[in-house]
């Protein structure tokens, strides 16, 4: 299977239930590849599709979640951070204040 634009997608194939030691016929391997031509078109038309389905809203909603993921772990590592006990006495001073700001600013 290739693209349009050339890019190698993979293989198309199909199982019989009969051996063909012999190979496909002229015929079966003309059908082969009308398959496989049906199934790039439908690729194809589907990334079309969505693509044509991305309004600003949806790439919004997407960049916004792409956004917060990160910081939505950052939160929870403060938050473990400031529930371990033995990880705040072995702070500084200063750098439990660092980490109490820092985890009043993510909430």
């Amino acid at each position: 299977l290739i693209c349009p634009e050339g890019y190698k997608l993979g293989t198309f194939c199909i199982v019989d239930d009969k051996p063909r030691p012999e190979g496909l016929s002229e015929e079966d391997q003309s059908t082969l590849k009308e398959f496989a031509d049906m199934a790039v078109k439908e690729m194809v038309e589907r990334r079309a599709n969505m693509d044509r389905n991305k309004t600003p809203a949806r790439l919004i909603a997407y960049t916004a979640h792409d956004l917060m993921t990160p910081l939505t772990g950052v939160q929870l590592s403060l938050s473990l951070l400031r529930e371990d006990d033995d990880v705040k006495e072995r702070l500084a001073q200063h750098h439990r204040e660092v980490l109490s700001t820092a985890a009043h600013c993510s909430d």
